[in-house]
């Protein structure tokens, strides 16, 4: 009757309920974008966080005074004339946030970074741990 089907229908009505929500918690704990891996060796923290889609110019890694590690992401939408109309637009400007951690180990100030095939990959090396210089005190 209306061009669409029930089950369309009520996709629909899931969908628009899902948007109510969605602001009520982080897109990262329900979406693929930004989800990170960290791995700790001897050496080195190693973090990979997914961001597919971006160029690497729409990627910005910090280290604030706090001493934590901040890569925000920030894809603007394509302006683009299109004959006809949008069924679903998934495809808009999109915006991403993470704040790393660390121990006081890491040293976050020789902090490299590369971006490759979707995958930022940090590495965070490990400040060596100081010298014991402890002695004895010989009791007289």
């Amino acid at each position: 009757m209306f061009g669409i089907t029930p089950w369309r229908c009520r996709s629909r009505v899931f969908t628009d309920v899902d948007d109510l929500f969605n602001g009520f918690w982080p897109v990262t704990a329900v979406s693929h974008f930004g989800r990170a891996d960290i791995v700790e060796n001897e050496k080195e923290y190693l973090v990979e966080i997914d961001l597919p889609g971006l160029d690497k110019n729409d990627i910005v890694v910090e280290v604030t005074d706090g001493g934590s590690l901040v890569v925000k992401a920030d894809q603007k939408a394509e302006q683009e004339e299109k004959k006809g109309y949008y069924i679903c637009k998934e495809r808009r400007m999109s915006q991403f946030y993470r704040t790393f951690e660390f121990d006081s180990d890491a040293d976050l100030g020789s902090v490299e970074a590369t971006y490759r095939d979707g995958v930022l990959r940090l590495s965070v090396p490990k400040r060596q741990p100081p010298e014991d210089k402890s002695r004895r005190v010989e009791i007289i």
